[in-house]
């Protein structure tokens, strides 16, 4: 019988490790949130102040006209969808992990020329999250 619990409990833990991502997934998913201007999808990869950078970035150079939208959030996702949706990623490299940190380097291309960019993600529930914005 203890055997059958050890079993049971090994086997829920491997799930569990299973559904953790990994750094260099959770930066793509970041990238594939923000070029579909996906917000509430955004707050699942990146923390607080790594979205209040890409919102403050994507706002700045955003060609949307803002009396086209009502809403703070539609506004905020079309001008993520206008800033982003043409970079794309060429390589993501992690540089380092531990438990709770990780280091990668994300190369982007954005018209055709190549930008390196250091990204730091921290673990917030036992889910990555990318943190670039301290």
């Amino acid at each position: 019988m203890n055997f059958t619990k050890i079993t049971l409990l090994a086997a829920s833990g491997l799930l569990f490790l299973g559904c953790s991502s990994a750094p260099k997934d959770t930066v793509t998913e970041m990238y594939d949130a923000l070029s579909k201007g996906d917000l509430k999808k955004l707050n699942e990869y990146a923390t607080e102040p790594t979205i209040m950078r890409f919102s403050m970035g994507a706002a700045m150079q955003c060609q949307t006209d803002t009396n086209e939208y009502s809403d703070t959030n539609e506004f905020m996702s079309a001008c993520m969808k206008d800033f982003f949706s043409h970079m794309r990623i060429e390589d993501i490299q992690v540089v380092s992990e531990t438990d709770t940190t990780a280091t990668v380097i994300v190369i982007e291309n954005i018209e055709g020329k190549n930008f390196k960019e250091h990204m730091q993600l921290v673990k917030v529930d036992g889910k990555w999250k990318v943190n670039i914005g301290q």
